[in-house]
């Protein structure tokens, strides 16, 4: 079975806390992988364009 979730973990004090998740993930054998949303949302913008020969 294929899932994904997406975590953002701050704690009170705002430090983000997402690394020591990651690394506690992997300990147990989970596969983890890091997304940049950003460049994915650019590439999939570019790749959308209409182009027009003349």
């Amino acid at each position: 079975m294929r899932f994904g979730i997406v975590v953002t973990l701050r704690e009170m004090n705002g430090e983000n806390r997402i690394d020591d998740f990651i690394k506690m993930c992997m300990m147990r054998g989970w596969i983890v992988n890091r997304l940049d949303v950003q460049a994915q949302a650019d590439v999939y913008f570019k790749a959308e364009e209409e182009i027009t020969f003349e």
